[in-house]
């Protein structure tokens, strides 16, 4: 009679469960301890687990690990680009309930292919061991204050962040270092010039680059060439910080200005044969403003006291006041 029993509370039992998913099992008989990462959830199975539903558990997983999901979603970082991990359940690489002490985490260094990720090893990276770039020295900058556990996915992913303290330009060139650099090493570089809004010709081409970029790069600064060359300029400014007018970049001894043409004061007579500075004698920033008559010029050597016209020209030539023709 007993047996009869037995077995009737032993079909009682069971029979709600039979053919059920295994969900419905592990709630009546728990697999095993959560690692330590979870150890919290140990009574709380609704953190990982919806009741009698399996397909549950990867959107339970991302509503806790966010930035997982937002790797996923963007199809960035190590779980966004590898397309195995994009498409498998968080369970089938992260095992659970194995005991406090086991690591939920498999990481393979040898096996692990970078180019899944976001900074793809080029160059002398590729000799480099794991940890010369993921350490606490190497987070990435907004990572640094929060003092947040060293992960592999917080590393530092470009070049100025890992590479400030070799920096020998001091912030001069911007942050950018690929702009001139390459991965292959610091000596490598592939900077063209010509691509920037001031290409390098003439004597500009055999400079160091730290002759002009000695600050901080400013987008408006040192294109002109009273930027670089003020303190050069042998005329303090009194024929206009417009270099360009009468220099070229192949040197300061190379120079052609035709006053006759690219102004409107024609050199002729005496005037051809005077330095520039006799009549330019203040400062201009630009554009020259200067009286074409001749008696603001020559005031100082007017003899007639405005018994005659102050139009000189009317008796005078610009090869000599000696030279006088009369008009009527």
């Amino acid at each position: 009679m007993w047996k009869a029993v037995l077995s009737l509370l032993l079909c009682l039992f069971f029979f709600p469960f039979a053919g059920n998913s295994p969900a419905k099992e592990e709630a009546l008989v728990p697999p095993g301890p959560l690692s330590a990462a979870h150890a919290a959830f140990d009574k709380d199975c609704s953190r990982c687990h919806t009741f009698a539903a399996d397909n549950t558990q990867r959107p339970l997983c991302l509503a806790c690990h966010r930035q997982i999901a937002k790797d996923l979603s963007a199809r960035q970082g190590f779980h966004g680009r590898n397309p195995e991990v994009y498409m498998s359940d968080c369970g089938d690489c992260h095992s659970e309930h194995e005991g406090r002490n086991t690591s939920i985490i498999f990481f393979a260094p040898e096996a692990f292919t970078h180019q899944n990720t976001d900074f793809k090893l080029q160059g002398v990276h590729r000799e480099l061991d794991c940890d010369d770039c993921h350490n606490p020295e190497r987070l990435k900058p907004e990572l640094q204050p929060t003092g947040e556990s060293i992960k592999y996915r917080n590393a530092a992913n470009n070049c100025f962040d890992c590479h400030r303290d070799d920096e020998p330009h001091q912030g001069s060139f911007g942050r950018d270092c690929a702009t001139c650099h390459q991965p292959g090493g610091w000596d490598k570089l592939s900077i063209d010039h010509g691509l920037t809004p001031f290409p390098l010709i003439g004597s500009h081409t055999e400079v160091p680059c730290t002759s002009c970029h000695t600050q901080a790069p400013d987008s408006k600064k040192a294109r002109r060439c009273r930027d670089c060359h003020l303190s050069d300029d042998a005329h303090n400014q009194q024929l206009s910080l417009n270099c360009a007018r009468c220099h070229n970049p192949n040197g300061w001894n190379h120079w052609q200005f035709n006053h006759n043409r690219q102004t409107t004061f024609p050199l002729s007579g005496t005037h051809q044969e005077i330095e520039c500075i006799a009549c330019h004698t203040t400062p201009v920033e630009d554009k020259f403003i200067l009286s074409e008559a001749c008696v603001d010029c020559h005031w100082k050597d007017y003899p007639h006291r405005r018994e005659f016209s102050l139009a000189c020209d009317r008796c005078h030539q610009p090869t000599s006041f000696k030279n006088v023709k009369l008009s009527n």
